[in-house]
């Protein structure tokens, strides 16, 4: 039987995670992750910030990334029973990948990429190949080909009824920057704060502020206006930021 649980994608210490009532929906819509792919950025401000590039759900959603000259962005479609079953049948998931080890012998250099795949069908398992698969040929070379046929099957999905997605709220990471030399950019007055009552202390440094998604094009725009070293002052206290796009079941 298929376990009914929450897949953990982060590696980071603290576990990012929007509140039970902002997905109460959204549980029972899209029902428990089948097939999720998650693709870690070692240049991120915030460690663990990483959102999935592809993630299968047993109601048939599947929300995905597209990436282009103008970023990153995420779509939406909805597939029937018998699609859903033609997709699964379609992506090449073999014996010869569940039978892969979990994590390759040797440990990658720390500005690595981690390609996470896991599957939740009879039994929950979890496959990981170092390297940029998307853009180097050596780290393709060296990758498993029953993972890179699967991974580029995902990588590359697309639908003619896709929508383009993003939650209701963007979870802002912010963390300690507090020996930046550069000036810091102010956060606008009237996005959360420290202080607002849905913001989540993650740990001593970390904090997680819920943005309404009307704001992330607003995010964006102050992010890319973020230089090496610089900073966001929120409550008068400076902070490094990121942010993730929480998906439906998955922490």
């Amino acid at each position: 039987m298929k376990k009914i649980l929450t897949i953990v994608l982060l590696i980071a210490a603290s576990v990012f995670t929007a509140s039970a009532q902002q997905f109460q929906e959204e549980n029972t819509v899209f029902g428990q992750p089948l097939l999720v792919l998650t693709e870690t950025d070692p240049g991120l401000m915030v460690a663990g910030a990483e959102v999935p590039s592809f993630a299968l759900y047993e109601g048939g959603q599947i929300i995905y990334k597209k990436k282009g000259k103008s970023g990153d962005r995420y779509y939406h479609t909805q597939l029937a029973r018998e699609e859903l079953q033609e997709l699964i049948g379609s992506l090449l998931i073999s014996e010869d990948l569940i039978e892969l080890p979990a994590k390759p012998a040797l440990t990658p250099a720390s500005n690595q990429p981690v390609n996470r795949m896991v599957l939740n069908f009879d039994t929950l398992l979890v496959k990981q190949v170092y390297g940029d698969l998307r853009n180097d040929d050596a780290a393709r070379e060296k990758a498993p080909v029953p993972f890179l046929k699967v991974y580029d099957n995902l990588i590359d999905f697309t639908d003619s009824h896709e929508q383009e997605w993003l939650p209701e709220k963007i979870e802002v990471l912010v963390t300690d920057y507090l020996k930046t030399p550069e000036k810091s950019l102010k956060w606008p007055a009237d996005w959360p704060t420290l202080k607002s009552p849905d913001t989540i202390w993650r740990s001593e440094k970390l904090y997680s502020l819920y943005l309404d998604s009307r704001h992330y094009p607003e995010l964006l725009n102050l992010m890319n206006k973020l230089k090496e070293k610089h900073a966001v002052e929120i409550n008068g206290k400076k902070f490094a930021i990121s942010y993730r796009l929480p998906f439906p079941n998955i922490q």
